[in-house]
């Protein structure tokens, strides 16, 4: 019995200890039970993997409660857990606070660490007590500690790995399985920014720098789209105004937005004065979509981020107009309809899905979530109601009101999202009309005084109204004292204000007048060009090419440079009609004249790069301009990539005709030529998934280049193939961009397909790199066929009898597209051979297999006769025995006849 109860005591004790050890175990802490009223207690966790992991992988550290605060809004959005840290403690002993991080709508949140030595780590995440919305006060938690081994011994990987980027033909849309790397290539043109005389057509308030493409590294067309009357009239003979575009340049009927790979433009195919509405265009075959039958102008895409409890993601994408309320229904809610209305349709179908009324029309930007934030200057008499961000969904808040008095501007900071959420639950609310100053987070007056305490609204500086010139850094740079009438961008004579505003609080950073000229500054009456990138404000002034660049943040001097060419001297002096400044990689800044002169800039130091020009890239245009250089084009038509600069070269004066504008691509390092084509962008040039689209003033045609996808073929003879008989092996690599395929279907989608592939029945041979400029204007531009085409070089292969793969020569194809290589089997059985077009910066690869049998070489087999003997010999001595015989027997009868005498 005894030993029955010490049994059962240890049985007991083990329990105990098996149940403590797995308390221990579990990533959490329990606090007190939740309770009634105003409290709220947190039950935190932390978890780490993968675990085991090896040094120098990346560990996933996820900090968690057991579910969303009690305050969630409809699907779990609403107050967000901040002053959340994890404590890592590395195998040394020592310890790093991983945070503050502010948790997501369902509670939680993550970050990444790289351990970079072995041993064990443990982690323990604390939440900080805070109050929340409505006096709720959630209590203070923290996890149990999780231990992390971390061997020297890599851990291998599962099944699942990240597909690189690709090597052959693709669009959208890009499975998510590629998210953690095809984001480089699949980047959008939404639309921020503005291109001259339109409301949408760039990149962003930064300009038409597009980091998440692929460069376009060839004048390669892919296809090309009728989207405006152009072209020449056929009316006037051989007048140089006998021909459809002189006015496109201030009528701009062209200003894209792209998501997913579908292009959405405003579309006025004669004038801009009406529009044929808003026409979707998939980039990838030059194919229309649908078409939004508007005259509201199109304003910029939207790919919102959205999280809550339930929904983890981006929602959409859709695209906005502003102009007049589309609906007529307003869903029964008394809103009063003043200002801008912006209307919401689906990027995907262009069916109408909601309105924002009693709106402006601000400068836009994105915050670290992909909400679209807007900035406007107000100085209308008034109380404005800020609602902060975030809210919970359901009833944003009031924060504040805020009273604009007379003379006494505010700056306005709008989140688009925040107007949104008050009506989104699982998605937007079809037909709804939404109160445009819901999504007001605050609004702050503008500096009343410079850095020098002069006044800013009253005295000398004639009471200037303040705008916007650009975002960067954090801060809101504005700028007084310019206007267009002044010249080309012009600054009025006597003074120029810039100040700047915190874009997150409306804190007023710094402001500065520049009247006072000196070496460092503005000519009070100097054409300026104004840019924003890299925290700094950069001004360059256009009649001494002097750069001056101010700290956005604290209106500190950062640089100063001087714009000239190699040797010194100044630039072209036509640069003084146009100088405008383009965003890169890197923390380059372009700058490109009317003269032609280009130069790159280090934005953050001010140091020249390189300088080029048009006439140094092309040579002398001898009499085809009355400049004596490629002017390029003086309006927002020029746009980079992370490789490549696209500049515009063209002028608008005629007659006589602008002959040779091209689209230039240049090299980003150093400014040397990659590619040009025969093009007249005269409106929006942009860069996006891989392709370059620019509507080409000579014919009013959208131009898409970029890589396009390519056909290879082969054949070999199929009998009477031996060791020793050479065989042609033949074929073709054809160019299958969706611009050269017939269409099987009316031209509803107004391309020139057909038109290239009655050209080329047989089809569109591949060119290589170097040809490709000349040869695409033969094309698609009816100009004279090349007589120095070459081809791309096919690499020949086969796979033996003895299931060896190897390399058997090179062909290169000529102007048809064909190639051939002549080539004796070595060894006999069945062959595999295969014509590998690797691709180039023009087309993707392609191969194609074909199959023959060799026969062994045996030499004819012939019968040699048996060698009779040659008795020549035998005959001789013969003769010779007769002979002597002969005459013994004479002698012997000579002897007996004279014996008988």
């Amino acid at each position: 019995m005894e030993i029955a109860k010490n049994k059962s005591a240890a049985i007991a004790i083990a329990i105990l200890l098996s149940l403590s050890m797995l308390v221990s175990l579990l990533p959490f802490a329990f606090a007190q039970v939740s309770q009634p009223g105003n409290v709220q207690y947190i039950y935190a966790f932390v978890n780490v993997g993968p675990n085991p992991v090896g040094v120098g992988q990346d560990v996933t550290v996820n900090f968690f409660m057991a579910a969303p605060l009690r305050t969630a809004g409809i699907g779990g959005g609403g107050d967000a857990v901040k002053n959340w840290t994890v404590v890592e403690t590395r195998p040394d002993g020592t310890h790093v606070t991983l945070g503050p991080f502010t948790a997501d709508a369902t509670g939680g949140g993550f970050t990444l660490i790289t351990p970079t030595v072995a041993g064990n780590y443990t982690f323990q995440s604390f939440f900080a007590e805070q109050e929340l919305s409505g006096g709720l006060i959630a209590k203070a938690a923290e996890s149990a500690p999780v231990t992390l081994l971390v061997q020297e011994e890599p851990v291998q990987l599962g099944y699942y790995s990240i597909t690189p980027l690709p090597n052959q033909w693709w669009q959208t849309p890009v499975t998510a399985e590629n998210v953690q790397n095809w984001y480089k290539i699949a980047g959008p043109w939404l639309g921020y920014g503005s291109v001259t005389f339109a409301g949408t057509g760039g990149y962003n308030y930064t300009g038409n720098y597009n980091p998440q493409t692929e460069d376009v590294l060839s004048g390669h067309i892919l296809w090309t789209k009728i989207w405006a009357s152009g072209g020449a009239n056929g009316l006037t003979g051989n007048e140089e105004s006998g021909h459809v575009w002189s006015t496109s340049q201030y009528w701009p009927k062209y200003a894209p937005v792209i998501i997913n790979g579908i292009m959405y433009s405003d579309w006025k195919a004669e004038s801009n004065s009406y529009s044929n509405g808003i026409l979707a265009t998939d980039i990838n075959t030059g194919a229309s979509l649908w078409l939004i039958n508007t005259t509201n102008a199109l304003r910029c895409g939207m790919v919102a981020d959205w999280k809550t409890a339930n929904m983890y993601g981006s929602i959409g994408p859709y695209i906005w107009t502003t102009g007049t309320l589309p609906a007529a229904d307003t869903g029964g809610r008394a809103i009063a309809n003043r200002g801008t209305q912006w209307n919401m349709y689906s990027a995907l179908t262009g069916k109408y899905v909601l309105s924002m009324v009693n709106g402006t029309n601000p400068t836009l930007t994105t915050d670290a979530n992909g909400d679209i934030i807007g900035y406007y200057i107000t100085s209308t008499p008034g109380n404005i109601t800020t609602y902060g961000w975030p809210s919970p969904m359901a009833s944003p808040p009031v924060t504040g009101v805020v009273t604009v008095t007379s003379g006494h501007p505010v700056l306005v900071c709008w989140n688009m999202s925040q107007a949104l959420a008050n009506t989104w639950g699982w998605g937007p609310g079809l037909n709804s009309v939404i109160d445009f100053n819901t999504g007001v987070m605050w609004a702050k007056e503008l500096p009343s005084e410079t850095d020098t305490g002069a006044p800013i609204n009253q005295g000398g500086l004639d009471n200037p109204t303040m705008a916007i010139n650009g975002i960067t850094n954090d801060a809101v740079v504005m700028t007084a004292g310019f206007s267009f009438g002044q010249g080309f961008g012009g600054q009025q004579v006597g003074w120029l204000l810039v100040g700047a505003m915190d874009a997150n609080t409306g804190a007023v950073l710094w402001a500065h007048n520049f009247t006072q000229a000196d070496t460092d500054t503005l000519l009070p009456d100097s054409r300026t060009q104004m840019a924003i990138q890299n925290g700094v404000w950069i001004n360059a002034n256009m009649a001494n090419f002097n750069v001056l660049a101010v700290n956005a943040r604290t209106g500190k001097k950062a640089w100063t440079a001087e714009l000239r060419d190699p040797d010194g001297s100044s630039p072209h002096g036509y640069d003084v009609f146009n100088l405008k400044n383009y965003n890169g990689p890197e923390g380059r800044i372009f700058f490109e004249g009317f003269g032609g002169d280009i130069w790159c800039l280090n934005a953050t130091t001010g140091t020249q790069l390189w300088q080029t020009s048009t006439n140094t890239l092309l040579g002398n245009p001898g009499l085809e301009t009355p400049y004596g250089t490629w002017p390029l084009w003086v309006f927002s038509c020029s746009c980079v990539s992370n490789q490549v600069a696209y500049f515009a070269i063209g002028h608008e004066y005629n007659p006589p005709l602008f002959h040779g504008a091209q689209l230039l691509g240049l090299n980003v390092t150093d400014g040397s030529l990659i590619w040009s084509a025969l093009d007249m962008s005269v409106t929006s040039t942009s860069v996006a998934y891989g392709k370059v689209l620019s509507l080409d003033a000579y014919d009013n045609q959208i131009y898409c280049f970029g890589k396009g996808p390519s056909a290879t073929t082969i054949s070999a003879p199929a009998v009477g193939v031996s060791t020793a008989t050479p065989v042609v092996i033949s074929g073709t690599v054809m160019d299958v961009s969706p611009g050269t395929m017939a269409l099987t279907s009316p031209d509803e989608t107004r391309t020139k397909q057909n038109e290239i592939a009655l050209r080329f029945p047989t089809g569109l041979p591949c060119v290589s790199d170097e040809s490709q400029s000349a040869w695409m204007d033969y094309v698609y531009r009816q100009q004279l066929a090349p007589s120095d085409t070459t081809g791309v070089m096919v690499t020949l292969s086969v796979i033996d009898s003895n299931n060896n793969y190897r390399d058997i020569g090179t062909a290169t194809t000529d102007s048809s597209g064909t190639f051939a290589l002549t080539w004796t089997p070595d060894i006999p059985g069945d062959f595999t051979v295969i014509a590998t077009f690797a691709g180039t910066n023009s087309y993707y690869g392609s191969c194609a297999e074909a199959h023959f049998t060799a026969t062994e070489y045996k030499a004819p087999t012939t019968t040699t006769p048996e060698a009779q003997p040659d008795n020549t010999a035998s005959y001789v001595m013969y003769a010779a025995i007769a002979i002597i015989v002969a005459i013994i027997v004479v002698g012997i009868a000579i002897v007996l006849l004279l014996r008988k005498r």
